[in-house]
């Protein structure tokens, strides 16, 4: 009663402060970083900085392309930033590397998928993450069917299904809701438990040009597996087709994935000191993995240079908050974020030092603002007169959530840490970086200059004035952390 009585009187206390207005105060303090603001802007815009990110982002990039956990590309990508920001001249005061065991080890191997009857044709495919092999590696050849559904695949018994290739045709209703309802409602085991041989699952996003799209996924214990390989839209649209025609379509498919015992990873951290609390940190985050496709130039390498750029250019300005920016890349995000996890767990007796945590996952295309999680009060306040001092960049706004606003930094969030992520509409689950995530499409050739630019300002003003203005940035009471 006592629980309830406190989460009512909070959603009035929320309601309420709503509507207050600024303490005219922090107004006047966040005002006062305007003449900061326009040398960062200038520096960026129109200084020896401009086009920066996108230079370092193509340089990094072009040299470690698949960054894939287990891999040794992954880890020398690591050990060459460990050595850059270690090195004399470094604006960094110190840099390391913290050790994330059991990450997962996974081989795509080779794999192929051919359409047989009623035609014949090759097929553009991905496996899933953490997907087995078929049978010592050989093709299978076996009739398919075609589901759209859970609900469509609840329909048919085993006779109908056992021994035969399952095709998920399932469409696309947003990224997030499509992946849920694919990859985490149990599908497999149903499939499994149907006498299933393999699964073909229709890649999720808004747009294809032949583009299948790979992604982790995870036996259930104890389930039988078997091979789930990602197709394009449309080949998935095309067999869907022709089973409603009533067609018989007969696949082959075949993969040498294989997995392998888990290794270790790091993730690396750069702290640029504080003048006046150094031990108070602002994190500032991107992960450093990526899948084996691709160059991992959006996801999320372009996330994490931002982040690295930022502070460089604070340093090249003479600029040092009174607070330390800890740049932060995490390990094995596409694995299930095991090294943000692993990272919170070592440090979660220490989280009365983090003030504020920032990450970018999800584009650098073009920036719209930040996504926020936090007190609604002054801290919301904070963000706003942040924004506002960048209007002659771009009209850039926010968005308050209580829940998720960037992968890694979720387990920060719900501790109660305030924290952003950068919004950028083109990451929305409909966004053109849906187009390109987790295909092979995920290349330099997507970013721009002038967009690495607008993300590196919005992400060095935000990072230097939330670490430099006088009071630790605000957080949630005990009371709003309950409504939320």
């Amino acid at each position: 009663m006592m629980k309830t009585l406190i989460g009512i009187i909070s959603a009035i206390l929320l309601i309420n402060t709503n509507c207050h207005e600024c303490n005219p105060d922090l107004v006047k303090e966040i005002q006062g970083y305007k003449h900061v603001v326009e040398q960062i802007t200038e520096e960026i815009l129109n200084g020896a900085s401009k086009g920066l990110c996108y230079d370092r982002l193509a340089e990094f990039v072009d040299a470690y392309q698949k960054r894939i956990t287990g891999s040794q590309v992954l880890e020398d990508s690591i050990d060459h930033l460990l050595k850059k920001y270690q090195s004399e001249g470094s604006v960094m005061d110190k840099t390391w590397k913290e050790p994330v065991p059991n990450v997962p080890h996974w081989i795509r191997g080779e794999e192929e998928v051919f359409l047989i009857q009623p035609v014949h044709k090759r097929m553009s495919v991905l496996a899933f993450g953490g997907s087995v092999a078929t049978p010592s590696g050989e093709p299978v050849v076996a009739e398919a069917v075609v589901v759209t559904s859970s609900n469509d695949l609840r329909s048919l018994d085993t006779s109908q299904v056992s021994g035969k290739i399952v095709v998920y045709n399932q469409g696309f209703e947003g990224y997030f809701r499509s992946n849920i309802q694919v990859y985490r409602d149990n599908l497999y085991s149903e499939i499994a438990k149907l006498g299933a041989i393999a699964v073909l699952v229709e890649s999720s996003g808004p747009l294809s040009i032949n583009s299948p799209h790979t992604g982790i996924m995870m036996y259930l214990e104890g389930e039988r597996k078997m091979p789930v390989i990602a197709i394009t839209k449309e080949d998935a649209q095309m067999l869907r087709r022709m089973y409603l025609r009533g067609e018989r379509i007969v696949l082959s498919v075949k993969s040498n994935a294989n997995t392998l015992e888990p290794s270790m990873s790091y993730n690396l951290i750069a702290d640029y000191n504080g003048t006046k609390h150094p031990d108070k940190v602002v994190v500032v985050s991107g992960h450093i993995d990526n899948w084996d496709v691709g160059q991992g130039a959006m996801d999320d390498a372009g996330g994490m240079m931002i982040g690295l750029i930022s502070v460089e250019i604070m340093n090249r300005l003479g600029l040092r908050p009174k607070r330390t920016i800890r740049n932060i890349l995490w390990t094995a995000e596409e694995q299930g974020k095991l090294g943000s996890k692993h990272y919170f767990d070592q440090h979660k007796n220490e989280l009365d030092k983090f003030v504020f945590v920032m990450e970018s996952d999800a584009g650098t295309f073009d920036p719209q603002g930040l996504i926020y999680t936090g007190d609604r009060y002054n801290g919301e306040c904070i963000i706003k007169e942040i924004l506002s001092l960048l209007s002659n960049v771009s009209l850039f706004k926010h968005r308050w959530t209580s829940g998720w606003v960037s992968t890694d930094i979720t387990h920060f969030t719900d501790a109660g840490i305030p924290g952003v992520g950068l919004w950028d509409t083109d990451g929305e689950p409909d966004g053109r970086y849906f187009y390109f995530h987790h295909t092979e499409g995920d290349m330099m050739t997507v970013e721009d200059p002038d967009a690495l630019d607008r993300a590196v300002i919005l992400w060095a003003v935000t990072a230097y004035i939330v670490a430099d203005i006088t009071e630790d940035f605000p957080r949630m009471s005990p009371e709003m952390l309950l409504v939320m």
